[in-house]
């Protein structure tokens, strides 16, 4: 979860030198030119920690589902996946793809911006690899919920034979 939320999500490469960066904690960017255009889209500081606070107790959600012995730990370990799953989609889905769409600029391959950044301008976009490791952390997290719960429904069971 660590590492999915530290590499890029989406990226956005004005130059081969310059471009966005959408993490899951925030945006950056080396854009001085256009600095203005994006200055209301950077992630502010007290956001950043946010996400990494969130992070935390997903991290702790999960270290305390991993000791408790009941079907409470798989609910809490299995909600803890699906709200990181919940959260890459949103990111780039709605968030990424709504306000970069306001430029002009698609979440995938060529795009020339509109507006006022800058007219022909080329930019290539993709959806990085963090965004999908992202996807497969939240997913093994929920199955490896689902089998915790399934073994304790049929640890139960046994009991009441």
């Amino acid at each position: 979860m660590v590492v999915s939320f530290s590499l890029p999500w989406w990226v956005s490469k004005f130059s081969p030198s310059t471009g966005i960066w959408i993490y899951g904690w925030g945006l950056r960017h080396n854009l001085i030119q256009f600095a203005g255009n994006i200055a209301s889209d950077v992630t502010p500081h007290y956001q950043s920690m946010l996400a990494w606070i969130y992070i935390g107790c997903n991290i702790t959600a999960i270290g305390y589902s991993s000791i408790s012995k009941n079907r409470w730990g798989a609910f809490l370990l299995g909600s803890t996946g699906l709200g990181y799953i919940v959260y890459a989609l949103v990111s780039v889905y709605i968030v990424i793809r709504n306000r970069a769409g306001l430029f002009g600029i698609g979440l995938n391959g060529p795009s020339i911006p509109i507006g006022s950044i800058v007219s022909g301008l080329v930019v290539e976009s993709a959806i990085q690899s963090g965004f999908y490791l992202a996807l497969a952390t939240g997913a093994l997290i929920v199955l490896i919920a689902t089998i915790r719960f399934g073994l304790d429904w049929i640890k139960s069971k046994q009991t009441l034979s």
